[in-house]
């Protein structure tokens, strides 16, 4: 099991509603699992810049994201995961994601 945090940006288009629900979903089921992690939700246009400071292991977008992202770091949609259609199969494949990941990233 990881032992440090996971960090995860999730962004939507204004930054707030979508990548909310997103973000408080993700980490009660990151939470549940004793998974920790550091969770940041932004708009799509925020990306860039955070990226480069944040180093985040992963990347959730509500939607497409309008432009291309780092090909390096694991991107996914994260509508399912907010509208339910798909949450615990997407949940479950993060887990799977962050158990694989490298303890020194």
């Amino acid at each position: 099991m990881l032992k440090r945090k996971v960090r995860i940006i999730i962004a939507c288009g204004a930054g707030i509603a979508q990548s909310t629900m997103i973000k408080s979903m993700i980490t009660s089921y990151l939470e549940r699992e004793k998974i920790p992690c550091e969770v940041q939700h932004l708009t799509f246009a925020q990306i860039p810049s955070v990226i480069d400071r944040f180093k985040p292991d992963v990347v959730y977008t509500a939607g497409a994201c309008p432009f291309e992202i780092d090909k390096s770091i694991p991107q996914f949609d994260g509508t399912g995961i907010m509208t339910g259609v798909t949450r615990a199969k997407d949940l479950a494949n993060l887990k799977e994601l962050i158990e694989a990941m490298p303890e020194d990233a």
